[in-house]
């Protein structure tokens, strides 16, 4: 009961980054039980070699998802969107390899500071440009953003990259579960990652850039009326501004992220250098950065679908509800 008690409130609740308003709090016994789980769950995790963890992990959120159904409805609905020709079989088939690929991001997680002692490189591998556009946006001095969303692991491959030493901010909404906050932010900075509270990003992010830092920022999550609407998989979704605002201010270097898991358990990255326009009208260059940087992020989840959290409500603010 203890394991299903963490795996389902890292799939199902703001533990990846769900919700952005905590419009029920959790009483105080919610609170402490959720916390004694998913410390006695991460102990455990952390006692098995890498790749048992992650079938263990696997193996969890399957059997939540056989028996609880947490948000497949949800994740059914947005895959018959975003793919209007596949079969109900395919859906079915796509959601429980969502499930089981985020019971295995869960267990890494908790493994976080394990791997920060040692065991990054056996288990995170770059591609491409990754190394050669981090150490240009250091050079730079003017700092930068990375961009990605719930896709692979994001978590693994930002702490790779500040285990490996460069400054790493993470921009990151509260949790309504202040205890377990407290636990993610206890194995983010075990690798070396400084944390950013959604509610001080303003002021946070610009600071951050004075200091040559690079941020990384999920760009895949619903922002209701203060976002800006771009298309995403056919529908036009509402997207954090905050990336362009900055960029076409400051003028940092911007990059996306693409994480993906391959079969024998390791997490791949590949950064992608992103261009930033400047035709002088800031609200049409903000539109234009902010549908580029979602087109790619399109393109990075139509090659790995299992592996992306169609469990969000994404699409859930819509153009004609926002006056």
């Amino acid at each position: 009961m203890v394991f299903v008690c963490y795996v389902s409130v890292c799939i199902s609740s703001d533990t990846f980054g769900l919700y952005t308003h905590m419009s029920h709090p959790k009483s105080q016994l919610q609170i402490v039980v959720e916390e004694a789980a998913a410390k006695l769950v991460a102990m455990f995790f952390r006692a098995f070699p890498h790749r048992t963890t992650l079938r263990l992990g696997s193996i969890l959120a399957v059997l939540i998802h056989d028996l609880l159904h947490i948000r497949v409805d949800v994740a059914l609905d947005n895959l018959k969107h975003a793919y209007p020709d596949s079969t109900l079989k395919w859906r079915r088939r796509t959601v429980r390899r969502v499930y089981s690929h985020f019971g295995a991001v869960a267990a890494e997680l908790a493994r976080i500071p394990v791997l920060a002692s040692g065991s990054f490189d056996r288990w995170a591998v770059v591609h491409g440009r990754t190394v050669e556009l981090l150490d240009k946006a250091v050079a730079s001095g003017k700092g930068g953003f990375v961009v990605s969303g719930h896709l692979g692991n994001w978590e693994v491959m930002g702490a790779w990259a500040a285990w490996k030493g460069y400054p790493i901010t993470y921009v990151v909404a509260q949790q309504s579960n202040p205890l377990i906050e407290e636990l993610l932010d206890y194995h983010r900075r075990s690798a070396g990652v400084e944390i950013i509270k959604r509610s001080d990003a303003a002021r946070g992010i610009l600071d951050a850039l004075k200091r040559n830092r690079i941020i990384a920022i999920l760009l895949d999550q619903d922002a209701r009326k203060d976002g800006v609407f771009v298309p995403f998989f056919g529908r036009e979704a509402s997207t954090f501004r905050g990336v362009a605002t900055y960029a076409l201010k400051r003028c940092p270097n911007v990059m996306t992220m693409e994480t993906w898991r391959e079969k024998d358990g390791r997490i791949h990255c590949e950064f992608e250098e992103v261009k930033v326009p400047n035709t002088g009208d800031r609200e049409k260059d903000t539109h234009t950065l902010v549908a580029d940087l979602t087109s790619r992020l399109e393109t990075y989840i139509r090659r790995h679908p299992e592996q992306w959290l169609w469990l969000h409500r994404r699409w859930k603010t819509r153009p004609e509800n926002v006056r």
